[in-house]
């Protein structure tokens, strides 16, 4: 029974091939009509390199380019919500959309119309390219070259973000250290000479005297040998061995402090630029040729649908009649 229905549907698809035909064509004569209608799209493409390294000094002394992580971290700037809010208002993307943000999803609208129209990949040479597709070839160019010259900003910001956050903490530590290590130091100096210096303030006096041969004494160490000799008592002690333990705690925070003023005072490394986007007049979208074949397949298969429900649905009739 089953094969029998096939047969009577492949012969009725057979039988009525002219017009399947007849259809698919004006289906597809329709599709290319409609293609005028569309607006036409064009797209910009730019290709840039990521670099290896956020040191300026460590891209000097290398010849290397980024790796895979680096170039997907770079796509990610390119993603960021502060690239798209800058190119959105830039070059007013809202009204380039024709988007009410009266709306309640308006913003949606705009992710999903920017989304589509700007895309991003990472190359087999590790490389990114981006790919902007406007109404405009001048707008798509023009986005393009902006995001690749934007980029450096971006990712100057975040890595900078971070540095001058740690600034900020590394200069408080030290605002809070400074004192102590003062008020220490002040201790010290009014220590007043009480008795000669015994075995223990000797050796101190000797060790610090041994590490500064060239004569070349600190404040600090000046001070404390003169009350090891006036008064080393266990109150001397403990004052000299914290002073000393506040001083490399601040010295260490301002070595710190100099090296992230260093890394901020020297030149950020921008990506390599491969490909400046350029305003391309060849029209990306539509496609003739494919709407054409889009509009003959549609045609086609709406009418093998339509007879092969109309043959199952007779056949379905001829048997509720018969009982």
């Amino acid at each position: 029974m089953e094969k029998t229905a096939n047969k009577r549907v492949l012969e009725t698809l057979f039988k009525n091939r002219i017009e399947i035909l007849i259809v698919s064509v004006l289906c597809a004569i329709l599709a290319v009509g409609v293609t005028f209608f569309i607006p036409k799209k064009y797209t910009s493409s730019g290709i840039v390199f990521p670099t290896n390294s956020n040191s300026m000094k460590d891209v000097a002394n290398s010849t290397f380019f980024g790796y895979e992580f680096q170039a997907d971290r770079l796509i990610q700037m390119f993603q960021s919500q502060k690239m798209k809010e800058t190119i959105v208002k830039r070059y007013d993307l809202i009204n380039y959309y024709e988007i009410d943000t009266n709306s309640k999803n308006w913003r949606y609208s705009l992710s999903k119309n920017y989304n589509a129209d700007i895309s991003f990949k990472r190359t087999k040479f590790i490389s990114v390219e981006l790919s902007v597709t406007m109404k405009s070839p001048e707008l798509a160019c023009d986005i393009a070259n902006t995001m690749m010259s934007y980029i450096d900003t971006i990712r100057k910001e975040i890595l900078y973000e971070n540095i001058y956050a740690l600034q900020n903490d590394l200069s408080y530590k030290i605002a809070k250290n400074q004192p102590i290590v003062d008020s220490l130091l002040y201790l010290l100096s009014n220590e007043k000479k009480m008795a000669k210096p015994n075995q223990l303030a000797q050796n101190i006096v000797s060790k610090l005297e041994e590490n500064n041969k060239n004569g070349n004494l600190g404040l600090g160490d000046e001070i404390v040998i003169n009350a090891a000799k006036n008064n080393y008592t266990f109150k001397t002690a403990k004052a000299i061995n914290e002073y000393y333990h506040q001083l490399s705690i601040l010295s260490n925070l301002k070595k710190e402090l100099v090296q992230l003023k260093e890394k901020t005072s020297m030149p950020f490394p921008r990506i390599y630029r491969v490909q400046n986007a350029i305003a391309d007049y060849k029209k990306t979208s539509p496609s003739f040729l494919v709407n054409l074949i889009l509009g003959f397949l549609i045609g086609a298969i709406v009418t093998i649908l339509f007879y092969s429900l109309k043959i199952h649905w007779n056949n379905f009739s001829e048997s509720v009649s018969d009982e």
